[in-house]
């Protein structure tokens, strides 16, 4: 993938990402209870077992990561999507959101669902991509 309207930026579709990349950035986007706390060989798991792994380059740092899990057939969820607090803005995000939902329908899979914060910002951001809130409940069970 090459750089649209985001200078300097590469964007990759691989799975071969070093986990030291991936925990820098989610520590520098504050999300420091999930994956900023594995283990690399764990992290090698998490990629390993997505769907889709895209990623975002400024020189020899991932400023942005996006992954998705699914059957494979029917259905996906995007698992994660952080851009580094520096380069937010810029439309890294919003290119890494959109080639994921676009690459996922390639692979065959039509329904791409995304969890996303209460908020008009989140609301907006997920709408401009092509997301349409559902009127469902979410229901979870939390722990290991």
């Amino acid at each position: 993938m090459k750089a649209g309207g985001q200078r300097g930026v590469q964007f990759k579709d691989s799975k071969r990402v070093p986990s030291a990349q991936v925990r820098a950035l989610f520590r520098a986007a504050g999300w420091t209870e999930d994956v900023a706390r594995c283990s690399p060989a764990q992290i090698q798991k998490m990629l390993r077992q997505s769907h889709r792994i895209l990623t975002a380059w400024e020189e020899k740092k991932m400023v942005g990561f996006a992954s998705a899990v699914s059957d494979g057939f029917l259905c996906g969820m995007v698992q994660n999507l952080v851009v580094h607090p520096r380069h937010r803005r810029r439309g890294i995000g919003t290119r890494l959101l959109s080639d994921l939902a676009r690459r996922m329908a390639r692979d065959g899979v039509p329904c791409l669902y995304v969890l996303g914060t209460r908020g008009r910002t989140a609301r907006d951001f997920f709408h401009r991509v092509g997301f349409r809130p559902l009127d469902w409940r979410v229901f979870a069970r939390l722990g290991r």
